[in-house]
């Protein structure tokens, strides 16, 4: 699957959901995907709330939350996988809501070749996710920083688009913010050797090869 049929302005309900939000979907520009990720919102209010994508184009996304925006709200979502979106609530039933994406044409692009990365992988795990394409990192040391801007020298064990793992002593609580080299993380998995983390936005592999093959410390 490429990326251009997200982009195409047709309306065709590609939806897993029940009717208000296939509906919906046939009414909208471009083509709807059954998707289920993890994430958060923040309303006007600055307030986080947990939420789950159920389904999404490049045009609108389709949510769950025990605690939803009303329509009219201006928030933006924040699904590991995908990054930061924001939109506007257009409709809302029960613990379901859909949000129109406030995005350019370029950042649709963007969010389209993220979601071929995704659709065409199936949704794995973590780990199976990072295992398509592990790049071997010849050991390398790179820099991390912990929250509270602490810097501490890991050693590379592998990296991939979607995460890496470091070998180090520190043991930062599962769900702690750091950033590896450029890149911020998640520390998702400890091991013996250390740290599994999973990067809070996806790279192309170009990145993560200029990044953490081709350099040492940084």
């Amino acid at each position: 699957m490429s990326a251009q049929p997200l982009l195409e302005t047709i309306g065709d309900p590609h939806c897993d959901s029940h009717d208000g939000v296939a509906q919906y979907f046939k009414r909208t520009l471009y083509k709807c995907y059954p998707l289920k990720l993890a994430g958060r919102f923040m309303r006007p209010s600055k307030s986080e709330l947990p939420c789950e994508l159920q389904n999404i184009s490049v045009g609108d996304m389709a949510l769950f939350a025990a605690a939803p925006p009303e329509p009219g709200e201006n928030i933006i979502v924040y699904i590991n996988e995908l990054g930061r979106i924001a939109g506007k609530v257009v409709w809302k039933h029960e613990g379901e809501f859909i949000i129109n994406i406030d995005a350019a044409q370029h950042r649709r692009e963007m969010l389209a070749a993220k979601l071929v990365w995704l659709l065409n992988r199936g949704e794995p795990g973590i780990e199976e996710r990072r295992s398509l394409c592990r790049l071997a990192t010849n050991a390398q040391t790179k820099t991390m920083r912990m929250e509270g801007n602490a810097e501490i020298q890991v050693q590379l064990i592998d990296v991939s688009v979607s995460g890496a793992s470091v070998a180090t002593h520190a043991r930062p609580p599962l769900g702690a913010n750091v950033q590896l080299g450029r890149l911020d993380a998640e520390v998702v998995r400890h091991h013996h050797n250390g740290l599994g983390l999973r990067f809070l936005s996806l790279e192309p592999v170009e990145k993560i090869q200029s990044d953490f093959i081709g350099n040492s410390v940084s």
